[in-house]
């Protein structure tokens, strides 16, 4: 285990802990979310290896559409609106 690979463990958690702490109450807990959900697609990414542009154009807009599909539909199917 290299030492960045424990701060950007441990950072993660920081950030994951503090958001299942104030997600509930805290009006910026959005940001740590998103922050989040940026880490994952960046590594989702880099763990590709895309090997072209073209193939980055396609999987940007699928990745829009799983987000759109989250945020807009999921709570109408599931009945999960707060």
């Amino acid at each position: 285990c290299q030492m960045y690979q424990l701060i950007s463990l441990l950072l993660g958690l920081a950030v994951s802990v503090t958001w299942a702490c104030v997600r509930t109450w805290a009006s910026w807990a959005w940001v740590l979310q998103d922050i989040s959900g940026i880490c994952v697609i960046l590594t989702i990414l880099m763990f590709l290896k895309l090997p072209s542009l073209r193939i980055a154009c396609i999987l940007l807009p699928l990745i829009m559409m799983y987000d759109v599909f989250f945020v807009y539909i999921q709570p109408l199917i599931f009945h999960n609106e707060r």
